[in-house]
């Protein structure tokens, strides 16, 4: 069981978030609530918190001082931001502070519960829209915002990855549209789809008839075909070889 606060200064956001972790499937206990970045750190004197979700703007002490203020003196708990602001500025200071993961407030319930188990493992996550639009600056500049998923272990760093690891191995386009050498499966190429799309692996087995542990397959399958070590970096190589058009 996976214990959580949840922090935000309107009441009727941790209402509602409350409800929906509460008559879910998944095994994540509401432990402790906070209106202000004050008492998220009263909260974690009193309770074994595994997972804050901290709102980024509050009263008192904002996200990105109490995700510092965590990072130093309960590194044990993770914390996943939720805010309304897609920038790329703001996520690196947060994730440079100590944050595990970023969340914007119009994800759905699946990707609100998928964010917090990934982040309880130990693993960093970053809203699929959000990892979308980064990809696409990628050409332009150095972000220093680490990608991982429910998929790939390791913690990749796009600012020590090179340049030919970001457009995934060398190769050449074939006449399907398909690198060649890569040779990728038509139910591949559907999963990719809507991988790119920011599905979750519940959701794209939902959506092809089949199971969960068979999208893992495929998705592992996809990472190795790909050269690619994160969902990341397999989005923007699809992206970069026109097989998301």
């Amino acid at each position: 069981m996976i214990n959580l606060l949840l922090a935000d200064d309107h009441k009727i956001i941790r209402d509602g978030l409350k409800a929906v972790l509460t008559f879910s499937d998944a095994s994540i206990q509401v432990v402790a609530e906070a209106s202000n970045g004050k008492e998220v750190l009263e909260q974690l004197e009193k309770e074994k918190i595994d997972v804050v979700l901290l709102d980024m703007n509050m009263p008192e002490m904002d996200g990105l001082e109490t995700t510092t203020y965590i990072a130093r003196n309960h590194p044990e708990t993770k914390v996943l931001i939720l805010s309304m602001v897609e920038n790329e500025h703001l996520i690196a200071k947060v994730f440079q502070a100590g944050a595990q993961g970023y969340l914007l407030k119009s994800a759905g319930r699946e990707e609100l519960i998928h964010a917090i188990e990934i982040v309880h493992k130990g693993s960093r996550y970053v809203t699929a829209q959000i990892t979308l639009s980064l990809l696409g600056k990628l050409s332009h500049s150095e972000l220093p915002i680490t990608y991982t998923d429910s998929v790939s272990s390791p913690v990749t760093s796009m600012e020590n990855v090179t340049k030919s690891e970001k457009l995934g191995p060398r190769t050449e386009v074939g006449h399907t549209g398909q690198p060649e050498g890569i040779g990728l499966s038509k139910r591949e190429m559907e999963i990719l789809q809507l991988v790119a799309k920011g599905y979750t692996n519940a959701k794209i087995a939902d959506l092809l008839f089949t199971s969960k542990r068979t999208i893992e397959n495929h998705r592992q399958s996809l990472l190795a075909k790909t050269g690619c070590n994160n969902t990341a970096m397999l989005i923007h190589f699809a992206s970069s070889h026109h097989l998301l058009d």
